[in-house]
């Protein structure tokens, strides 16, 4: 079984790791991939990009 590549980010003093092997894709790759997986309508995906907005609004309002 293949480990799944991570990057760990520091967002103020907070740590994220992320888990994904869209780790290891150029930006342009990535970009691509977020696109086609939105016009798909993937849930999941759906579901982080509303909590990461969140996320942003509540720091904002801070």
């Amino acid at each position: 079984m293949s480990k799944i590549p991570s990057e760990e980010f520091m967002i103020g003093e907070t740590t994220i790791v992320v888990h994904s092997h869209l780790v290891t894709m150029t930006a342009e790759e990535r970009k691509l991939w977020f696109k086609t997986e939105l016009e798909k309508g993937n849930k999941i995906l759906l579901e982080i990009v509303e909590a990461a907005n969140a996320c942003f609004v509540e720091a904002t309002l801070q």
